[in-house]
């Protein structure tokens, strides 16, 4: 989980405001166990943290000391590369996340620098016309306080989250393009499956490489986002020459509507 140093001075550049004097002052670069207590309270412009993603308490300690509008950035661990424990975390923590930097350490890829920054809402929600907006927080704990049947207006606080209206209400929804960059090593005759599939990013990609997709979700509201989404970008992306989509949505509200459902043998045993 240890960082390229070209990555540290990165940071330090971007996130640090004037004169580079004096900079370890205003910059932390936080490893597992690091004695937060040296710190004031919105003393530093910026911390690069490298811990368990889970380990709310440091996410905490990051956001005690940080500025306002000072920036946080996690070092996703080998086992976890794309982060989202901890992006997740951080929201609880009241950061809100804003991009995703990806340095992969692959052959060939040298010292690249792969930026993707978060999916736009206009990214999150095309596709999505047909479905109602609902009142989404920010957050783990905001979005449970939304669950437990509390009202909320767009724009309302809860602790350090702000209420908002969506389409799309899956909480960590991927930006295509780094979906996209993941798959840029799989063979192109492989089947790309994703068995947690939310709102669809991952197919949204393969539409992209050319890839055949199978997407599992077990969730009935963000299959039908996903399904929306995948079938918007596959007109979007490929217009006449678009794939061939397919989902069991259909058969699901048949029989929710009592409806009879004519099943083959190929649906049974997947042909």
């Amino acid at each position: 989980m240890s960082l390229h140093f070209e990555l540290v001075d990165y940071l330090r550049t971007m996130i640090t405001p004037g004169d580079p004097e004096g900079i370890d002052g205003v910059f932390i670069h936080a490893t597992p166990g690091y004695d937060w207590s040296g710190h004031e309270d919105e003393s530093v412009h910026g911390i690069v943290l490298e811990s368990p993603l889970d380990d709310l308490q440091a996410i905490k300690e990051a956001h005690r000391v940080l500025k306002p509008g000072g920036h946080l950035m996690l070092a996703a661990p080998d086992d976890e590369p794309t982060g989202h424990t901890g992006a997740c975390y951080a929201e609880d923590g009241g950061f809100e996340v804003r991009d995703c930097i990806m340095v992969p350490d692959q052959p060939g890829d040298g010292d690249h620098l792969h930026y993707v920054a978060k999916a736009s809402r206009s990214e999150r929600e095309e596709g999505l016309d047909h479905l109602p907006e609902q009142v989404f927080g920010m957050s783990g704990g905001a979005q449970g306080a939304i669950s437990d049947g509390e009202d909320y207006e767009a724009a309302q606080g809860i602790g350090l989250n702000r209420v908002q209206k969506r389409r799309n209400i899956h909480p960590t929804v991927k930006p295509i393009g780094i979906m996209e960059r993941l798959l840029a090593d799989v063979p192109q005759d492989a089947v790309v499956a994703d068995p947690f599939m939310g709102s669809g990013t991952t197919g949204i990609a393969c539409l992209r490489t050319g890839h055949e997709f199978i997407g599992i979700e077990m969730g009935e509201e963000y299959l039908t986002i996903a399904e929306g989404r995948v079938r918007h970008w596959n007109t979007r992306e490929a217009g006449w020459n678009a794939a061939k989509v397919t989902s069991d949505l259909d058969t699901i509200k048949k029989a929710q509507e009592g409806k009879p459902v004519t099943l083959t043998l190929d649906d049974l045993f997947g042909f």
